[in-house]
């Protein structure tokens, strides 16, 4: 069965020269993220939008290594220089802080100066109240950043405003909003389409008949020609024009200049028509969706799931379609080789280069092109005019992208496509599963290059440099590969220890030329130290070079050393005969993992120039481990380090001075082992040739000891659950294991207050406590924003030790944010999953957590409702399923509704320093019945998951891959601290107490009766004290199933099973 990962939305031979990653950090390295997501995880790069000459690209991404300046904790809208390399966060305030919420869907003038974008930040201007989703413009070029979503008196926009579009000069945004005081006749309540004159500072409701009739439907994702005349948005509206009175989304195209006089916008002057129309004028009979408008306002093109809109449209599937505005015609253009239809969606926005020859869109459907596909969302690049199709998602070599593609973008010549995707083998180093991120796609040469003023390297690794000492110089070239001399060169050294000699290169570059810079790093604290080397030229090139080095505190504790003196200002005679010295080291109480040697001697005889320092010294540990030290053997190089044989390890080291040999300045030697108490033998003989009598200094030998590791329990397996008949009996094995290095004791620990014993029916039916709003999501199939209505949580009432564990800066649900799994066969829903982690020191949590409810909001439920399962697990390593243990769940009934948040009764015991991951399951919905989960764009501390296997994900990924704007609304409420300890009559652990040698194991028998439970679902905790200092008391969920009527249906992870 063919299905959709969508939004709540109805989303439903190449000549490529070259494939360019845009989206690379500040000095053209892989893109990362910041703690607690950790480099490489959970980054994206979404929204692209490319000028017309394709030297400029905007983008919003949460990476952290983009730009300089302060970090971002939230994703910025970014543009990219493809002429100079440089990027510029362009959602900053005016004191240079980036935006403090998510700023997405940057749109740009023809120059790139000028970018439009939304945000629900509260920092980018003053005045704003609460924070909401605005329309912002920044113009780059005369360094303001203005609100466009306000009247025209200057009052801030008292509802949603979102979707941007702009002109080519600049000049006019237009963009939709929920707000009613923008202008004074907006009384509809719906989403309206308004345009803003950034030089009168005007607004204009555009979403208006000819007549001037406000729309009596909802109105959105306006776009613009290039010159701003033709505006194109979509409407459920009935009013605009008498053909299109079905209620369905159609594609209107507003001319703000019919009479043609070049004033725009007059009384009179401006027509509007439908043009997701057939041949005959006719409407389409289902959703058209996100226009776009060719440069010269002749084309405009989208995607819809009509099927009267051309003859021959039978394959059931959203397709692409084209609408010239010069000769009234509809075209489909998502078809393949020799204009076959295709078996599968293809999706908007369909991008048209100037003159509407070049239209792109993404599809995951075959026989796009005659080569082999290879079953994932490609972009596509089709030639209206010849009917031909390129695979725009691919490789330089040619190879397609080995993961899905969106959004792509032309230039004004079709040349070049800008694009979405999380692909992993676009780009050399983009690791799997690493987000999405923005590519370009050259079809001729390409027409900017940026890498002439570079240096050798994009990264410095300086490493591990001890407090206190200072890093070796590394020396770093810069390089002008350029044609012509480079001048005016000025350095930004990064600061923060590190230390950069620029004084070789000077201000200028000559072509093809390059300088060395040394760069070192002087530790004064321990940490990572991070920063940039920056060159720029006068000629607006810039080359950057990312720094770092760490600096270490010796972590051996000097308290427990111990100190072997060897001798003290005596005489010895040293030959090829050692004189061998024993000392027999008592128990230290702690771990011997090193030792370093101090002190000298001296040659006392003439004649014996440098015969001291050919002494040598072997230390023998009671293991058998030996190590040389000093000495210059025959042949070898002094200052050497080797490793012989085994444990062995040599050190032949030059001493200091001309008969002296010195060791104080030789480093720590760390035993590749723990070693013992007993005998340490050591031993001075001549390399070789004549005795020679050598005085001491001080001689000795220090032990470095660690502390033993204190008692440390883990169990084995965390939970134990068994299922039964109402006659049934089960033994559980639990392996209690002491990892610690010292002895530890355990038993039972005495009930306490709190949770007890946890019952529920055994069939599942635990009742959610559901909490409406008025009004219901129109047109919600195609992401309509309910006419902005939505539901805040209610606060949830803590009782004593009570927690509230949520990773959504807000639990309103806003429609069209949500995403699911949805079948092209039948326009339901498959079974999905949606998953949040919640590790508990994340929270402050250091005991266990014992959960009550878990609340999570509905975006949209249909049809006759649904059972959706609540799963609670631990999580030991990444997530995917086999690292999830089940520790509880509860199935609840949901009646059909929208905008809701739900609260499950659902009960478990998180035991400390453990993940919890809770997944809301939804099965499949029969034909036309749709679940979407709720969720808003308000933020999150930690990303949501997804897992659909009808949509190629059989394990969860994350959702911000895909849609970086769905932010899940989940909670989760319970209590801190211990569990109710006390032993329910079903649960007789074989023995009380016990004791664990160190790094041994013990297994305790845990009984489990059903007879004396009853039917339903039981939960206790056996609960362990223990002398483990870090976790002195350990519960162990453990659960009991008594199976009723065997014939009753068990719902288990959200899918039916009998």
């Amino acid at each position: 069965m063919a299905a959709t990962l969508g939004l709540a939305l109805s989303a439903g031979a190449a000549c490529a020269q070259s494939t360019t990653l845009l989206s690379s950090g500040l000095a053209g390295e892989i893109p990362f993220c910041a703690a607690p997501t950790g480099p490489m995880q959970f980054c994206y790069g979404v929204h692209p939008h490319v000028s017309p000459d394709g030297r400029h690209v905007a983008y919003s991404s949460n990476a952290v290594n983009l730009v300089l300046g302060p970090p971002n904790a939230q994703p910025q809208v970014i543009r990219h220089d493809r002429q100079t390399c440089r990027n510029i966060r362009v959602s900053e305030s005016p004191a240079g802080e980036p935006a403090n919420l998510p700023a997405i869907a940057p749109v740009m003038s023809a120059d790139g100066n000028v970018v439009a974008f939304t945000s629900k930040a509260t920092n980018l201007v003053t005045g704003l109240g609460a924070s909401r989703d605005h329309v912002y413009v920044s113009d780059l070029a005369a360094g303001r950043l203005d609100l466009v979503s306000r009247s025209t008196t200057g009052e801030p926009g008292n509802g949603l405003s979102d979707g941007p579009a702009i002109s080519g000069d600049g000049r006019w945004i237009a963009f939709h909003s929920l707000a009613t005081n923008l202008v004074a006749d907006d009384t509809n309540g719906v989403l309206d389409v308004f345009i803003h004159d950034r030089e009168t500072g005007g607004v204009t409701l555009a979403s208006r008949n000819t007549l001037g009739a406000i729309g009596n439907g909802l109105s959105r994702r306006p776009a613009f020609s290039a010159d701003g005349r033709f505006l194109a948005f979509e409407s459920t509206a009935t009013n605009f024009d008498p053909r299109a009175t079905g209620g369905q989304v159609q594609i209107f195209l507003l001319d703000r200049d019919a009479d043609g006089n070049g004033r725009f916008d007059e009384p009179g002057g401006t027509t509007l028509q439908a043009v997701s129309v057939d041949a005959g004028g006719q409407p389409g009979n289902s959703h058209s969706q996100i226009a776009f408008v060719s440069g010269d306002g002749r084309f405009v093109s989208y995607g819809s799931s009509a099927s009267n809109l051309v003859t021959g449209d039978s394959n059931d599937a959203a397709d692409i379609f084209l609408y010239d505005r010069q000769t009234g015609t509809t075209t489909r253009e998502s078809l393949g080789p020799g204009g076959a239809q295709l078996n599968g969606t293809s999706y908007p926005p369909a991008s048209l280069s100037h003159d509407g020859r070049f239209l792109s869109f993404h599809s995951a459907a075959p026989g796009l092109v005659a080569e082999t596909h290879n079953g994932v969302t490609h972009i596509v690049r089709r030639d209206v005019q010849t009917g031909a199709n390129v695979i725009v998602s691919r490789t330089s070599e040619g190879a397609w992208a080995n993961r899905p593609s969106e959004v792509g973008m032309l230039t004004g010549s079709g040349d070049t496509v800008v694009f979405a995707s999380i692909a992993s083998n676009l780009w050399s180093g983009m690791a799997a599963n690493n987000g999405s991120w923005i590519y370009a796609r050259d079809f001729s040469a390409a027409p900017y290059t940026c890498g002439d003023f570079r240096f050798d390297q994009a990264a410095l690794a300086l490493g591990e440099v001890e407090v206190g000492a200072t890093s070796p110089v590394r020396a770093v070239d810069l390089i002008n590969n350029g044609d012509a001399p480079l001048t005016g060169i000025a350095f930004s050294v990064p600061g923060r220890g590190f230390e950069v000699d620029t004084s070789a290169c000077g201000d200028t570059l000559a072509a093809g030329a390059r300088c060395a810079i040394d760069v070192r790093f002087g530790a004064t604290a321990g940490g990572t130290a991070e920063g940039v080397l920056q060159a720029e030229s006068a000629e607006g090139l810039l080359a950057l070079l990312a720094v770092s080095a760490t600096g270490v505190v010796p972590d051996h504790e000097p308290a427990l050393d111990y100190k072997i003196v060897l001798g003290e200002g005596d005489a010895i005679v040293v030959g090829a005969t050692p004189v061998v010295f024993e000392a027999s080291v008592p128990d230290t109480g702690g771990r011997i993992v090193g030792f370093s040697f101090s002190g000298s001697f001296y040659v006392n005889q003439t004649g014996f120039p440098g015969f001291a320092r050919q002494t040598q010294l072997t230390v023998t540990t009671p293991k058998g481990a030996t190590y040389v030290v000093g000495g210059m053997p025959p042949g070898g190089t002094p200052w050497d380090f080797q490793n012989a044989t085994g444990s062995n390890h040599v050190l032949y080291r030059h001493g200091i001075g001309g008969d002296q040999w010195d060791g104080n300045g030789l480093p720590d030697f760390a035993l590749p082992d723990v070693d013992e108490p007993g005998t340490w033998q050591f031993r001075f003989a001549r390399v070789g040739g004549t005795p020679v009598n050598l005085q001491w200094s001080e001689v000795s030998i220090v032990l470095h000891v660690d502390p033993p590791a204190p008692p440390s329990l883990r169990v084995d397996p965390m939970w134990l659950a068994a299922t039964l008949p109402q006659d049934g009996a089960e033994h559980l094995p639990l392996t209690l294991s002491n990892v610690g290095e010292e002895p530890l004791t355990w038993q039972l620990a005495p009930g306490s207050t709190g949770m007890g014993l946890l019952r529920g029916p055994a069939d599942g039916g635990h009742q959610p406590r559901t909490r409406p709003v008025n009004g219901i999501a129109q047109g919600l199939a195609f992401a309509a924003p309910s006419q902005g209505r939505s539901i805040a949580a209610h606060p949830f009432v803590l009782p004593d030790r009570g927690a509230l564990l949520t990773h959504s800066a807000s639990m309103d649900v806003v429609a069209s944010n949500s995403l699911a799994c949805v079948s092209d066969a039948n326009q339901s829903t498959m079974a999905t999953q949606v998953l949040r982690t919640f590790t508990l020191a994340d929270f402050g949590i250091a005991g266990a957590f014992n959960v009550a409810e878990v609340t999570f909001g509905i975006e949209h439920l249909n049809g006759a409702g649904s059972e959706i399962a609540v799963n609670l697990y631990l999580l030991s390593g990444d997530l995917v399923y086999a690292n999830l243990l089940s520790i509880g769940s509860a199935t609840v009934l949901v009646e059909p509704q929208e905008l809701t948040l739900v609260t499950v009764p659902v009960s478990a015991t998180v035991p400390p320093g453990s993940t919890l991951v809770v997944a809301v399951a939804a099965p499949d919905l029969p034909t036309g019945e749709r679940f979407y989960i709720g969720s808003n764009r308000a933020g999150e501390t930690a990303p949501s998951y997804i897992a659909a296997p009808g949509c190629n994900l059989p394990e969860p990924v994350p959702v911000a891959t895909g849609a970086p704007h769905m932010h899940v609304a989940m909670s989760v409420s319970g209590t801190v601290g211990d569990p109710d300890c006390a032993l329910p009559v079903w649960l007789s652990p074989g023995a009380t107490s016990g004791s664990i040698a160190a790094g041994d194991s013990q297994t305790l028998t845990v009984g489990l009766a059903a007879a004396v439970a009853g039917e339903g679902s039981h939960l206790a905790a056996l609960c362990l004290d223990s002398n483990d200092p870090v976790r002195p008391l350990t519960a162990v969920p453990v659960s009991l199933t008594v199976l009723g009527d065997p014939n009753d249906r068990i719902f288990r992870d959200g899918f039916d099973a009998h």
